[in-house]
């Protein structure tokens, strides 16, 4: 699918991520692809962690977890993202496992 940066967007993943500008639109395709949806996420506190970041950013409707980070999305838009704390990240890339186990043996 096909990713539009906003220049914030751009912007926070060149400097939270320490990626170049080409690497920033690879990232947010990966993220919007590959990424755990919010119906993915089993854990109660890694849910409400989402739920907060979704409701300080009223014009998301699509929220992916990918590499540690939340990418926030309109649609196919990327507005900005957030690196997950230890824990929950601990969390995610267990899910992230799960979901890659149960996909090889189906």
């Amino acid at each position: 699918m096909q990713v539009i940066l906003t220049y914030h967007g751009e912007e926070r993943i060149r400097k939270r991520k320490g990626t170049s500008k080409k690497n920033a639109k690879r990232a947010a395709e990966e993220a919007l692809t590959h990424g755990l949806k919010y119906s993915d996420i089993t854990n109660l506190n890694l849910r409400k962690f989402m739920d907060g970041k979704y409701l300080s950013k009223c014009t998301a409707n699509n929220m992916r977890i990918y590499q540690r980070y939340i990418y926030l999305f309109k649609d196919n838009v990327l507005i900005t993202l957030f690196a997950l704390p230890n824990n929950l990240a601990n969390i995610s890339e267990n899910i992230m496992r799960r979901k890659e186990k149960k996909e090889c043996t189906a």
